[in-house]
């Protein structure tokens, strides 16, 4: 899928068609951005975003001269943490990123500008796998207790995929139940 990317990542990229996203696979961190382990030059490891580590693999290091003391943002235009698609990425100072997010209504303070996307939604995308009713039926199967790893496997979709559709993060328009993380371990199950 991108040239430079070993073989075992680009089997965690997993293209989304409704919204031209490329979503990781792989480890989360709870805020839902992809993480990776890059290996240092003196053998050891560190974590890194998925998406930081896509935008060097494509475009080269990040500068480490950004502006302010903080240094460069991989910033995502489509608002998706678990996005790596290079064409969704740029640079952007912090400042940059904190403005993004405000004027697209993502910061709690910030007055909601909605974005008008053009993409083509659901099945009516060349490249979906899944239609509107199988995402309704994996909604309410889930809703039942049916795990997201046998989903994953009918459906024949990455589980991540399956937990986004579920969480309601992905195919919105679909319709069907949605999980809502509670506080307690228990989870609860609202239409969408």
């Amino acid at each position: 899928m991108i040239e430079g990317i070993s073989k075992r990542l680009d089997r965690l990229i997993w293209p989304e068609p409704n919204s031209g996203c490329w979503l990781w696979s792989g480890s989360l961190r709870p805020d839902g951005y992809g993480m990776v382990n890059v290996r240092r030059p003196n053998g050891t490891y560190m974590r890194t975003g998925a998406h930081r580590y896509v935008w060097q693999m494509v475009h080269g290091p990040i500068p480490q001269n950004g502006p302010g003391h903080l240094g460069w943002c991989v910033c995502h235009r489509c608002d998706n943490p678990a996005c790596v698609n290079p064409d969704h990425l740029f640079l952007g100072s912090h400042a940059d990123n904190y403005a993004d997010m405000r004027n697209k209504g993502r910061h709690a303070t910030g007055s909601k500008i909605t974005a008008n996307r053009r993409s083509v939604k659901g099945s009516k995308n060349s490249q979906a796998k899944l239609t509107e009713a199988d995402v309704v039926e994996m909604r309410r199967r889930f809703a039942v207790g049916e795990k997201t790893r046998v989903l994953a496997l009918e459906f024949d979709v990455p589980q991540t995929y399956v937990c986004c559709i579920v969480a309601g993060r992905c195919w919105r328009h679909a319709g069907g139940p949605i999980r809502i993380a509670l506080k307690n371990p228990k989870q609860e199950m609202l239409p969408l």
